[in-house]
């Protein structure tokens, strides 16, 4: 009998303490030396994950607030598509799933957190992969909103909350056979200073446009080698590797930055697109005649020629006198 109260004292004991004990949470805050913008900043931009099926892996996010008050932030989970639009290269879904999403298998250890001004936090976000994930690409974003006060509109009839959103996008590529296709459909000179169809002066801008048909996304990259009329390679622009979702295109802008420019110029782009060693080649010729220059050159020509042919003349007839 008394060992049996024993038990239950020791038991009773037991779950005291532990009800008085919070579990440590991985997340941690610390403090940054920042400026105040008003605004906050979430590390990083991007993240591309290579998993297998029946994995869980780790990653943390990092959000540093230079907002000059206490603000209050939401954790949001996101799916996000490609676009046939060349200015949008995603489309974030809100509570709509994609046919590529990942949502329900990621869990950030909180769904809210505060930060002073000058704080940052470090949140850990736990990847799942399903035993029975198909090899493939899915895509997914952790959005961090900020909770302002409320504050006065303009016209003074209301208040209006505005509302910052800002996000991780997640690339997860579980391993197996999967289609990596795409193609590069169009090389092209961005319309600029023109003049009869002709080009005046630099700097120039080159724009690429990328269509992924495969279900991965991939990461084209490449380089713009630029020649004169002679054949002499008088630039080499590199483009940088950015990624194209799956069934979308993906538009790059590439700027060749040299002001004074004349005659004719070839461009020619290989792009690697992001699989094997594929690489599509395409190329464009332009012409560059600074009108203003030229119309110059050939006025101070035509001076200079009258001038000779004024003091030629009247020092002919300085002669004959």
């Amino acid at each position: 009998m008394k060992f049996t109260r024993y038990i239950a004292f020791t038991a009773l004991v037991l779950s005291l303490v532990l009800g008085f004990v919070q579990p440590a949470k991985a997340y941690t805050i610390t403090s940054q030396g920042v400026e105040n913008k008003d605004d906050f900043v979430l590390e990083p931009g991007k993240m591309e994950l290579f998993v297998n099926p029946g994995e869980t892996l780790t990653r943390n996010v990092m959000v540093t607030s230079r907002i000059n008050k206490r603000s209050n932030f939401l954790v949001q989970i996101e799916d996000f598509i490609g676009s046939k639009e060349e200015q949008m290269p995603v489309v974030l879904l809100g509570d709509q799933k994609s046919p590529y999403t990942f949502k329900d298998n990621i869990l950030p250890e909180v769904d809210s957190f505060n930060l002073d001004f000058g704080q940052r936090i470090t949140l850990p976000i736990s990847i799942t992969v399903p035993k029975d994930a198909r090899p493939g690409g899915y895509y997914t974003s952790v959005i961090i909103a900020n909770q302002p006060d409320e504050a006065s509109d303009d016209s003074g009839a209301g208040r209006t909350r505005v509302i910052s959103r800002v996000g991780v996008l997640l690339f997860i590529r579980v391993n197996g056979p999967v289609v990596e296709k795409g193609q590069l459909d169009d090389f092209r000179l961005k319309e600029g200073k023109r003049q009869l169809g002709v080009l005046q002066s630099g700097p120039l801008s080159f724009e690429i446009l990328f269509n992924n048909t495969g279900t991965v996304h991939l990461v084209p990259h490449g380089e713009v080698k630029i020649k004169n009329a002679f054949g002499q390679e008088v630039a080499k622009l590199p483009v940088d590797a950015y990624f194209a979702m799956p069934n979308a295109f993906r538009y790059r802008q590439v700027t060749w930055e040299k002001q004074i420019l004349a005659g004719r110029y070839t461009a020619e782009l290989s792009l690697t697109k992001g699989y094997g060693d594929e690489v599509d080649v395409k190329t464009i010729s332009f012409w560059v005649l600074p009108w203003k220059y030229i119309g110059g050159i050939i006025l101070f020509a035509i001076l200079i020629t009258l001038a000779y042919y004024f003091f030629s003349r009247k020092f002919e007839l300085r002669r004959k006198e």
